[in-house]
């Protein structure tokens, strides 16, 4: 009886020691997933954005910034890109007038700025084209705990040139004619993970001809 009993108890600690096991793994694959979904959308929002970006003849004529501009802002917790430019997009979050009004075309900004112990990804709309294309509008958080935000700019092709010059700094304002624009534009964003470790994903967007064009 004593043993049977002894058998019964291994068994059953075996039984409930591979349940908690199954359940921590299928609870972390979810979080995985539920992070992967959240670094997807977080992508996809900024990745737009910047597919609009536009550089505005009409704008600049008044020598006043236009175009993009990016550059490397050193934190605690390294450097990341801070990045302003004006996009041919409806606002997102704060509508100032009916959406058949809009304009669709905006200030908008990206940066990453101090949160507690960590730092947020926060989304900067202005409404009006003003004066200073950096400052102004609305800001939004719209991700916790960066690791990484990094944008780089492919300089368009010199004759002769076979290997590709990719920028961590842009300002179109202070470029030629036919090298305000990039030719591409690749975005790297990192969250941090469990244990702590970092979920980063890259996309490279060719900037498509009307983009490469002034308004």
């Amino acid at each position: 009886m004593i043993i049977a009993l002894l058998l019964l108890s291994i068994l059953l600690t075996l039984v409930y020691t591979s349940f908690f096991q199954i359940s921590e793994g299928a609870l972390r694959q979810k979080e995985v997933l539920t992070a992967q979904q959240e670094m997807r959308l977080l992508l996809t929002l900024v990745a737009d954005d910047i597919n609009q970006a536009r550089y505005l003849n009409n704008f600049a004529a008044s020598r006043k910034k236009t175009g993009i501009i990016a550059r490397l802002e050193s934190q605690t917790a390294g450097d990341f890109t801070r990045l302003d430019f004006h996009a041919n997009v409806a606002t997102r979050f704060f509508r100032q007038i009916p959406p058949e009004k809009d304009p669709g075309l905006h200030e908008v900004g990206y940066r990453v700025e101090p949160d507690g112990d960590a730092f947020s990804l926060i989304r900067r709309e202005d409404f009006f084209l003003d004066d200073d294309m950096q400052k102004g509008g609305v800001k939004v958080k719209i991700a916790n705990h960066i690791k990484t935000f990094l944008v780089e700019f492919l300089r368009p092709r010199m004759a002769g040139a076979s290997v590709e010059d990719w920028a961590k700094d842009w300002n179109s304002s202070l470029l030629g004619l036919d090298q305000r624009m990039p030719r591409a534009i690749r975005l790297t964003i990192g969250m941090a993970a469990e244990q702590g470790k970092e979920w980063k994903e890259t996309v490279e967007m060719n900037l498509p001809e009307k983009m490469k064009r002034s308004l």
